[in-house]
């Protein structure tokens, strides 16, 4: 059972940072990653709250993948907010080196950095996919409560 569920977080991670963060301009996207990350939360501990409040004795069949679900939806919330600030680093050193630092654009770092932004960012792209699928992993066939 775990096995399509970590697919699908994997896909969906893929999505999230190889096409949305690309469609999606990086502040709204931001924003929106934000309010999901700490809607999640909120959501879950409604639900904690409703089950208590029923009296109803959740089992580890209805609590485990409630928590895996919550823990999923972080992660690919977090990994896509770390994507967005890590592409908003590279515009605001690429925009003040163009702007404050034209002397020095011909040489290695500050040259390579202006030259190849979308190649620094498509890789740290796939450095947060790899990440994000081995936490996801860990999520779905590794998770204990």
């Amino acid at each position: 059972m775990s096995v399509p569920f970590w697919l699908m977080s994997v896909a969906i991670n893929g999505w999230l940072l190889f096409v949305v963060t690309r469609k999606v301009a990086p502040r709204t996207l931001l924003r929106r990653a934000i309010i999901v990350a700490v809607a999640s939360p909120v959501c879950l501990v409604a639900v904690i709250l409703a089950v208590a409040a029923t009296g109803v004795d959740p089992s580890g069949n209805f609590g485990t993948p409630l928590f895996q679900l919550f823990f999923a939806t972080q992660i690919l919330m977090l990994v896509t907010i770390a994507h967005m600030i890590f592409r908003g680093m590279i515009e605001t050193v690429t925009d003040f080196h163009r702007q404050y630092n034209s002397a020095n654009l011909h040489r290695f770092p500050v040259s390579f950095l202006i030259r190849h932004p979308r190649q620094l960012a498509l890789f740290a792209a796939c450095l947060w996919f790899g990440g994000g699928a081995l936490m996801l992993y860990g999520v779905w066939f590794d998770f204990r409560i």
